[in-house]
């Protein structure tokens, strides 16, 4: 797919998985959502995934690319935004 894989930098809060870009838009439609089991959970989160552009995944891993530069730039220090 042409990607190159960047090494992981020192920890950093900003780069923790909670803090990535589509966790929100994913979570915000499901809230408050009972589900029987996990499959409806999972089919629940499929038909989440495919209803979000193309465009909405490219912003985030630029996004992301550009958080990782910074935090490896300050060397793991806190990135505000």
């Amino acid at each position: 797919m042409g990607w190159t894989v960047l090494p992981r930098p020192t920890y950093s809060p900003d780069l923790a998985p909670c803090n990535f870009h589509l966790f929100g838009p994913i979570k915000d439609p499901l809230q408050g959502c009972c589900f029987a089991d996990r499959d409806e959970l999972e089919h629940s989160v499929c038909e989440e995934l495919c209803c979000v552009s193309k465009q909405f995944y490219v912003t985030g891993i630029q996004h992301l690319m550009q958080t990782w530069k910074k935090c490896t730039d300050y060397e793991g220090d806190l990135v505000e935004e």
